[in-house]
């Protein structure tokens, strides 16, 4: 794993998927240009590369695919991608974004960005591809998370900066 990410141009987050660990990771194409990729690694091999676009910033899975928030360079939008996790695939087109996401999450039939510049949490339907709800929570939501609250219902995100204490929002 940490081969793979080095070759690759360093360990930009990981989703671990039944017994496959998904890295994402950037890595030099010529000069100072350099490709977003996702590489599937299982019992310590690596087993797919699949192409992201820009810089995959965070990734998260639910299960039947992974999802990678992309950053874009000089302040334009970041995207996000799926990709298939039986066809190391990606699937449909890429998602806008806003410029700088952050934190990914999958819960209650979305996938949850967060965008550090914005100090946003996108919500974008899985099943329809676009952004739903977009919702201020601060700045610098970084990490984020989705569990069901004891009712069931969903809760929010946590978000973290790294010049702050963790606090949920």
């Amino acid at each position: 794993l940490v081969a793979a990410a080095r070759g690759a141009g360093g360990l930009r987050g990981l989703a671990a998927v039944g017994e496959s660990v998904w890295v994402a990771a950037a890595r030099p194409v010529s000069g100072t240009r350099s490709e977003g990729i996702v590489i599937r690694v299982d019992a310590g091999h690596v087993s797919a590369v699949v192409r992201t676009g820009t810089w995959p910033a965070a990734l998260a899975s639910d299960g039947r695919s992974v999802w990678a928030a992309n950053t874009a360079p000089f302040f334009k939008r970041g995207t996000l991608v799926r990709i298939d996790i039986a066809t190391n695939r990606r699937v449909g087109p890429a998602i806008r974004l806003g410029p700088a996401p952050s934190g990914i999450a999958v819960g209650a039939g979305s996938v949850w960005v967060g965008d550090a510049l914005e100090g946003t949490v996108r919500r974008i339907d899985r099943a329809r591809g676009r952004t739903v709800a977009t919702i201020r929570v601060g700045s610098h939501p970084y990490g984020l998370t989705f569990a069901k609250g004891p009712s069931g219902s969903p809760t929010q995100t946590t978000e973290r900066s790294p010049a702050s204490t963790p606090r949920g929002t």
